[in-house]
């Protein structure tokens, strides 16, 4: 099952106390056991970190043709999903996305916990070569003649 942007975007948003993008939410308010809430500017943040993911994949691997178009706050909603997926291969959305935007994601102010930084770059190292892999598997290939 592939992950639209909205459940992307809700992933990262749980690092800093975040559960859901209702206004109504409890997560939403701040409180001193839940954090800081959704504020002002966050949705931006997780947009520009899941942009950013897709622009290195785009970098990394052009023949993919990544992203046709940037991704929105629009894109992202609010309280429901509007459904709005990625152009990347199947499974990539938690594979490859998913970590880079999340290792974007860890210079939020709020990010919760640091103590989990380290892992979160392991894991965007290893999206990384999926990529790489999947770019030197595209290149063409030379036959080595047979020796006789």
């Amino acid at each position: 099952m592939s992950l639209t942007v909205h459940q992307v975007a809700l992933r990262l948003a749980k690092h800093i106390g975040v559960t859901a993008f209702d206004p109504g939410d409890p997560s939403n308010t701040p409180s001193a056991s839940q954090g800081a809430g959704l504020r002002d500017g966050d949705i931006e943040y997780i947009v520009a970190s899941i942009n950013g993911a897709l622009q290195e994949l785009n970098d990394w691997a052009p023949g993919l043709a990544v992203a046709e178009r940037a991704i929105t706050a629009a894109d992202v909603g609010g309280a429901s999903d509007p459904g709005v997926g990625f152009a990347v291969p199947t499974g990539w959305e938690e594979s490859v996305v998913l970590p880079l935007a999340l290792q974007r994601f860890t210079a939020h102010p709020s990010f919760l916990p640091a103590s989990a930084k380290a892992e979160i770059a392991r894991q965007a190292g290893v999206a990384r070569r999926i990529v790489q892999g999947v770019e030197l598997n595209r290149r063409p290939v030379q036959m080595v003649p047979a020796f006789r």
